[in-house]
């Protein structure tokens, strides 16, 4: 597969599970796609708790490369690749923060640097940028939350597509991490979900679901606190959203805005999870997705 996209791009070098170390020691590691040339360029940050590699493999990453882009495509803290311990959301505003400035400090890298992505990785740059990292130029987050309250809760009632996103696509690398038993692909998790579906989805009370207990425990930690509270405010990007449209960050190569996709882009995330459960392809689009393009003109040059 390496060497396919490989000949797709030839103008395009590939560099895996590049290491970043941030702030408190622990190493995350990226996949680089950069031009195949001389020079100083922009760079775009794709973070995942889904998979690396499967960023770079889009399309996307291959045409922003091709067109003058360094594409980072880093698995989040505690996935795959990477070093430490999982915790959805909790960890990526720092972590982000530390990877802008990481990525802005290649050596191929002119200290811009912006970030891409939807749904999860849509999420991670609302909290990146919340922590104003000094060379972030722009972001694009499609298809994630706003506010915790319309993404745990539905009208004040958990949403029950959480138990699909967490087997299908947090499980079988937890299990892999750590030598459990059970699915360690997305193939087999898929087939046992279709398998258990209904049983899992109706199983009461939800705070006992046996199925998630060894690889998903902030599945359980969100369960144990009500929908409104200060414990949701690490999920809570409002801040973010007003700052970010009026906002100007100064980097070495100039004065950027901060470019924020309109209203239409975004979709809440049970509709996307809802998506990923019913798919055919295994976490289908609620796991990943194509990303179109890019404001190319608020990191380029």
């Amino acid at each position: 597969m390496i060497s396919l996209v490989l000949a797709i791009a030839a103008s395009v070098v590939l560099e895996t599970d590049v290491p970043a170390t941030m702030r408190d020691g622990v190493v995350l590691r990226a996949d680089i796609l950069r031009p195949d040339a001389p020079g100083l360029f922009p760079a775009i940050v794709l973070r995942t708790p889904y998979g690396k590699a499967d960023e770079w493999r889009d399309s996307f990453a291959i045409r922003a490369a091709r067109a003058g882009y360094v594409v980072v495509a880093q698995d989040v803290r505690g996935r795959y690749a990477s070093d430490g311990v999982y915790h959805p959301y909790h960890q990526e505003g720092k972590d982000g923060y530390d990877t802008v400035e990481w990525a802005a400090s290649l050596p191929y890298v002119n200290g811009k640097v912006g970030m891409a992505g939807l749904s999860y990785p849509g999420a991670v740059q609302w909290l990146a940028a919340m922590e104003k990292p000094p060379h972030l130029a722009t972001i694009t987050p499609l298809m994630c939350f706003s506010n915790a309250r319309h993404f745990f809760f539905t009208g004040g009632a958990w949403d029950l597509s959480w138990i699909s996103w967490f087997y299908l696509n947090i499980a079988p690398d937890a299990r892999a991490r750590v030598g459990l038993p059970g699915p360690k692909t997305d193939v087999e998790a898929q087939e046992l979900w279709e398998k258990h579906r209904e049983e899992w989805l109706r199983f009461l009370p939800l705070s006992e679901l046996p199925v998630l207990r060894n690889t998903a425990p902030a599945y359980y930690e969100w369960l144990a606190h009500p929908e409104d509270g200060p414990y949701w405010d690490f999920a809570k990007s409002k801040r973010a959203t007003a700052r970010s449209r009026s906002r100007r960050s100064t980097s070495p190569a100039g004065t950027t805005r901060v470019t924020v996709p309109p209203g239409p882009f975004a979709t809440t995330g049970a509709r996307a999870r809802t998506r990923a459960a019913s798919s055919s392809v295994p976490g289908g689009a609620g796991r990943r997705g194509s990303i179109a393009s890019v404001k190319e003109n608020s990191i380029s040059g």
